[in-house]
């Protein structure tokens, strides 16, 4: 109940509004039909437009005053329906790529583009194992997926999948541990790279792991041993890194930070 001009009025019921139009800034109004109330829906719509505020604002806030006069919640109903929508599996963009990886059962997202000397280390090492090592494997760069359990799913920079362990590779992803990888050190994913992920690449089963450091143009290079990382060699200026396990790796450090500028 509510009080207009000094007496109780009833509510109208939702048959009692009918549509009518009225020329009143280019707004649609609705009109009680039944007793006291007849004037009421357009004296409100008089009094909230403004000129120049076009449709769509006029119509929404008459339709919430509509909606008070009926009694109904819309503001509950919306929320509701948001609370619904998170519900099972959320909705994705199919024209925005979501990239994040799951190290140890946390999300980490991607939040910004590798920079130009992570890109262009990243570029050197592919050509190089792409030169001398795809007629014995494959070899994919970020980005890609590599599924190693449910808590564990990385995108390495570099991946080296041989011949005879290619059964892991589809269409969509990389299921099980690669013979090798290499990641490229960051600020933000330094610590994951040196820990968490190599610790998971070592419980996994991957063969051999390089980390490189774009700001000492170092390398890295763990060699599995009885299922544990050992550092078998670190590489720098001069250097030619080569593997124990894969004859066809022989990389040239200073051709692979040609393009890095020295640390300050």
């Amino acid at each position: 109940m509510r009080r207009a001009g000094g007496v109780h009025a009833r509510f109208p019921s939702e048959t009692a509004i009918t549509e009518h139009t009225r020329n009143l800034t280019n707004c649609k109004v609705f009109r009680h039909t039944d007793g006291n109330e007849a004037e009421e829906a357009p004296r409100l719509s008089a009094r909230i437009m403004r000129p120049g505020r076009g449709v769509s604002r006029c119509g929404d806030i008459f339709e919430r005053k509509k909606e008070m006069f009926m009694g109904k919640k819309k503001p509950a109903e919306r929320a509701k329906e948001q609370m619904e929508t998170y519900e099972g599996e959320p909705q994705r963009n199919p024209f925005v790529e979501e990239r994040y990886e799951i190290i140890e059962g946390v999300r980490y997202d991607f939040l910004t583009a590798p920079v130009v000397s992570h890109q262009r280390i990243l570029a050197a090492m592919f050509r190089a194992m792409d030169r001398i090592c795809s007629d014995d494997g494959i070899i994919l760069f970020a980005p890609i997926d590599v599924y190693l359990d449910e808590n564990n799913q990385f995108q390495p920079d570099l991946i080296y999948v041989t011949r005879e362990n290619a059964s892991i590779l589809t269409e969509q992803r990389i299921e099980g541990a690669p013979d090798l990888v290499a990641e490229i050190m960051s600020p933000s994913t330094s610590k994951n790279d040196k820990i968490r992920k190599k610790r998971q690449y070592e419980r996994h089963g991957v063969k051999e792991y390089w980390i490189a450091d774009p700001t000492h143009r170092t390398v890295d290079q763990f060699v599995s041993s009885g299922g544990k990382f050992e550092l078998h060699d670190t590489y720098g200026l001069g250097d030619t890194l080569t593997s124990p396990l894969f004859g066809c790796v022989e990389i040239d450090m200073n051709e692979l930070f040609a393009n890095v500028a020295p640390a300050d």
